[in-house]
């Protein structure tokens, strides 16, 4: 290779690595010892030597042509070299030259494989360079979506403070103004009551007042304050000062004789000046006006009165009057009445209703919408126990949910499967129940098979299991109850708490020794005697419900019976005073056990023969002649009638509580039990009142199996046996104010069943 290339690719070589040095160092101008080939300061150095050579290089070449021209302008005068030492001296020089390429030709490889590393090197940094670059710019992505998530929730923040900031704003000026017009009421009350305080004291009727305020402070002696008479004296003045008058009254006008469009008399008598305000939904009756002593006379349309509808209705035909003064309010529709100032209504009414025609009862709320519960023996809220049955034959249990009006019911158990929630329809539901729902036959066990079921509605509620029960809604029960057990076969208990785990007290004379138990919500407290209960006495810190009955060991058709009776039973404080034992189908006899809170005597209608017998704890029992009904009265004291029902041609036994007359009721709506081939009622019922009963839409003056009739001061009750078929019926009176017993029972050969279709404890 000539020189001139060596030299141009030394140059070349020095100059790109010059470069790629200067590219790839540091600040310090230092490069990294750590990676393959010679550092940078090696380099350098190897650089700056061959640059040295390439400048000797370049001298002798300069020298040599220096030399050669000098030769040639000898050769051209005629001079002859010594081409000898000439040679020698090429050839040295030549040699040298070699020798010095080689060099630099080894160094340049040294030079070539650091710069072929560092370019290796370089490549490795700038893909890590370029790997780093990417992952910034996704984190600064991402931290930019976050930045603007932030800022949009701290807009919405600042949105919603802002809001609320408004509201409360807006409720602090809504309070503020309230407090003033309360401070201005206030100060008319103030004004009002000074001037009511002034006028009664020149009232014509002071005497009479100052009497009773007389009266009221000689009995005022115990060291009552001044500000306790005060008071006192100022409830004088409110209740008797105005008397019958008032500001603000309830208006409605009940029917008249049907078909007489009559106009109603609406009269504000007033001894002042006043202005009356009249609301109502009735077209043209929300009016203001002012009236002048004496009054004034308003005659309202003829429709405006109430209708004459049977059963319940809700009707748009209440008027709200109010006056800026004293008034009295009269109304006449043929009858009429003076109206009762609305600071004397109440919340508790019963009805002042006769035995004489077909009565009614309007109700009409004032101050707002009122949610009104006419007592009856329907309710919203049950707890459910299921007595245990003798075998399989007549499974599955029945839960009969009876409604007359659309209705959600929502059941509540520890046993699985049974929370559930879903709607029933008129005129109800038979819920079939798990077998193993049952309570134990035999031993004292805490099971948890209890349920709570809850309706939106008023509904009755049944459970059959070969006998059957009326449930008692849960505003019925309470915290004392007596079993109701016999001395025939063995006797079972069962207690369930309502509302939350129940701490209860058992006391026996016979039995079951007395024990404390806690029983968890939702469980059941169950135990059966080896022979017979005696005055087993069950208390609690709270509501349960309690079901008692016993083990039938008697012969039917030649075979043992082996049925299980039972019934929910009431309260002791529900226990009552008078009892009607109605007569029951196809009998061969019956009992009557009477539960007694104490030692008491009795008035009895029992064969057609008046008695009077005694009764002491825990209870009596009598046969009953099979033909007729009895009547049972206390003297003193309350009791409680159950009936025990033996040997039929077609029944086979039952347990049955029986209704009290004012625990009777007015519509009841019942399913038979799937297995019952014969169904019967019997209805306890006034003479007068007969004409009005409807059994599945028809009267049932006649036919009826059976009739008796039972006189009862002067009052005739008239007692049936209607036979009903198999599935749901109504049965109730046509006037709303007129109760009736209702009892069923019926079976076959081998079962039976018997309860009371509603207990109303009001």
């Amino acid at each position: 290779m000539k020189t001139e290339e060596m030299l141009r690719i030394l140059v070349i070589f020095c100059c790109g690595y010059s470069v790629l040095g200067a590219t790839d160092s540091d600040t310090s101008g230092n490069v990294d010892n750590d990676r393959n080939g010679p550092s940078k300061a090696d380099l350098l150095l190897e650089i700056t030597s061959l640059r040295q050579l390439v400048n000797q290089e370049s001298l002798y070449r300069q020298e040599l042509e220096r030399q050669v021209r000098e030769f040639r302008q000898q050769m051209q005068n005629g001079y002859t070299p010594n081409l000898v030492g000439i040679k020698a001296e090429s050839s040295n020089e030549t040699y040298t030259c070699s020798s010095t390429l080689s060099s630099v030709m080894a160094k340049l490889s040294n030079i070539a494989r650091g710069i072929e590393a560092k370019n290796k090197e370089i490549e490795r940094i700038t893909n890590m360079f370029q790997i780093l670059n990417v992952s910034i710019a996704e984190c600064i992505e991402a931290k930019n979506s976050d930045i603007d998530k932030i800022t949009n929730m701290m807009e919405s923040f600042n949105v919603s403070i802002a809001r609320s900031i408004g509201a409360k704003n807006s409720d602090i000026e809504i309070i503020a103004t309230m407090v003033q017009s309360l401070n201005v009421s206030m100060a008319r009350i103030v004004n009002i009551s000074q001037n009511m305080v002034n006028e009664e004291m020149s009232n014509p009727h002071r005497n009479t007042l100052e009497a009773k305020v007389s009266s009221e402070q000689d009995s005022n002696k115990d060291g009552s304050t001044q500000s306790d008479q005060a008071q006192k004296l100022g409830n004088i003045l409110s209740k008797y000062g105005k008397g019958h008058m008032g500001k603000s009254f309830a208006i409605m006008v009940p029917t008249g004789l049907s078909g007489r469009n009559m106009p109603v008399h609406l009269i504000i008598s007033t001894e002042s000046n006043t202005q009356i305000t009249m609301r109502s939904s009735y077209p043209g009756l929300s009016k203001v006006f002012s009236v002048t002593p004496p009054g004034k006379n308003l005659t309202l349309p003829g429709d405006f009165a109430l209708r004459q509808i049977g059963g319940a209705v809700v009707q748009s035909r209440g008027i709200v009057l109010e006056s800026a003064e004293y008034v009295s309010v009269y109304v006449f529709h043929e009858d009429g009445y003076v109206a009762i100032p609305a600071r004397y209504f109440g919340t508790h009414y019963k009805s002042l209703t006769t035995d004489h025609g077909d009565s009614f009862i309007t109700i009409m709320p004032h101050g707002g919408c009122a949610s009104v519960d006419i007592t009856s023996h329907m309710g919203k809220r049950f707890a459910i126990m299921v007595p245990p049955g003798k075998s399989k034959r007549y499974r599955p249990i029945q839960l009969i949910i009876s409604s007359e009006s659309n209705t959600q019911i929502s059941m509540k158990s520890t046993y699985p499967g049974l929370i559930r929630v879903f709607n029933i329809t008129p005129p109800g539901k038979n819920i079939s129940i798990p077998l193993d729902l049952a309570l134990s036959q035999s031993g004292i066990r805490l099971q948890s098979r209890g349920i709570i079921l809850e309706s939106t509605e008023y509904v009755s509620v049944y459970v059959f299991n070969e006998d059957g029960y009326f449930a008692l809604p849960a505003r019925y029960l309470g915290t004392y109850y007596k079993s109701m057990t016999t001395d025939h076969g063995r006797s079972f208990i069962a207690i369930m708490p309502y509302g939350g785990s129940a701490r209860v007290q058992i006391t026996s004379t016979k039995g079951i020794s007395s024990r404390n138990i806690t029983i968890p919500e939702l469980w059941v407290y169950s135990f059966w005697s080896s022979s017979v209960f005696r005055n087993v006495i069950i208390s609690s810190n709270q509501t349960i419900a309690v079901i008692s009955g016993h083990y039938d060991p008697h012969k039917v058709n030649m075979k043992i019976s082996k049925q299980i009776l039972f019934d929910y039973i009431p309260p002791v404080q529900s226990w009552d005073t008078s009892f009607i034992i109605p007569y029951i189908q196809n009998t061969t006899f019956k009992y009557d056990f009477l539960y007694t809170t104490s030692t008491t005597k009795i008035y009895a209608i029992r064969n057609f023969t008046t008695s009077q017998e005694t009764i002491t704890l825990p209870y009596k029992y009598v046969r009953s002649d099979k033909y007729v009904s009895n009547f049972i009265e206390t003297v003193q004291g309350k009791m409680a009638v159950v009936l025990w029902y033996y040997w039929g041609t077609v029944l086979n036994t039952f347990m049955c509580v029986i209704p009290s007359l004012s625990q009777f009721s007015n519509n009841y709506h019942f399913w038979t039990p799937f297995y019952a081939n014969n169904n019967f009622l019997a209805a306890i019922i006034k003479e007068e009142d007969l004409p009005g009963l409807i059994v599945d839409n028809s009267n049932v003056s006649n036919p009826y199996m059976s009739h008796s009739v039972l006189t009862l001061d002067e009052v005739k009750y008239n007692i049936l046996t209607i036979a009903v078929t198999h599935g749901w019926h109504a049965v109730r009176h046509v006037d709303p104010g007129v109760r009736f017993g209702l009892i069923m029972y019926g079976g076959d050969l081998n079962i039976s069943y018997g309860l009371p279709l509603g207990l109303r404890m009001d």
